[in-house]
């Protein structure tokens, strides 16, 4: 089937994806990049410094003072300013090797940053080729190709993919690091409480002490501070167990 072609009013390059409405009135139709670049230029501030070409504004001065080739042009209050006319389809030119080129590139595509830097520069690709040479340009027929055959959405998915295995990975370190700390403080709280046991029992009579229910002493909690390098209140919170 044989796509309708429209010419859009904004910048007079003929297209066939489907149209974008004019934030100027909500109305007249524009091709696809204008009604980007129109959302840039709210964006940011920007003031087109064009003629006018949506339908509330025309007039027929911009038939011929306009630059820009439009296929059609309609007035709400006159009418058709020009009738359209159905553009001739050019011959679809070779896009081997170039396109042969871009799917090795993006079979090689295995990081997010590699990712990227092919989408960009895909888009850029067809950027640059519908202003030079319009919506049938061969950079801009390479961009719809690899769209249509799914690798554009293949290789989004895929760096979603890859973020959420990086992601995964980065919790499994930081619960890895964590562990290890538990298991070392854990160790260190048992060589705390053995030696301040040992230093007790060593100055007290036989069945004296009990490990289970010890009682605090002073000097034995003051060698056990210098020992490990903790104050004396940290070595109390150990031996009650609250550390």
């Amino acid at each position: 089937m044989i796509p309708e072609i429209r010419r859009c009013p904004r910048c007079g390059k003929p297209y066939t994806d489907y149209p974008a409405i004019s934030r100027r009135d909500n109305k007249t139709e524009i091709c696809p990049e204008c009604g980007t670049a129109e959302a840039f230029e709210d964006y940011f501030g920007i003031s087109y410094s064009g003629d006018a070409y949506w339908s509330d504004n025309v007039d027929e001065s911009m038939l011929s003072e306009s630059p820009a080739k439009s296929n059609g042009i309609y007035s709400l209050k006159n009418g058709w300013l020009k009738q359209p006319e159905r553009d001739n389809i050019p011959d679809e030119p070779d896009l081997e090797p170039e396109l042969g080129n871009w799917l090795e590139d993006a079979f090689h595509c295995n990081t997010v940053e590699t990712i990227d830097e092919f989408i960009d520069n895909l888009y850029k690709l067809r950027q640059e080729s519908l202003i030079a040479e319009g919506e049938y340009g061969k950079g801009n027929l390479i961009f719809k190709e690899l769209r249509n055959r799914g690798i554009l959405q293949g290789l989004k998915d895929k760096k979603v993919q890859l973020e959420n295995q990086e992601m995964s990975l980065t919790e499994e370190k930081e619960l890895t690091e964590a562990e290890q700390v538990d298991s070392w403080w854990a160790d260190r709280k048992n060589k705390i409480c053995e030696y301040y046991h040992t230093l007790m029992e060593s100055t007290a009579l036989p069945g004296e002490y009990d490990r289970n229910n010890p009682y605090l002493d002073q000097r034995a909690l003051a060698q056990t501070a210098n020992k490990f390098g903790y104050g004396k209140d940290m070595i109390k919170s150990v031996l009650k167990g609250e550390r």
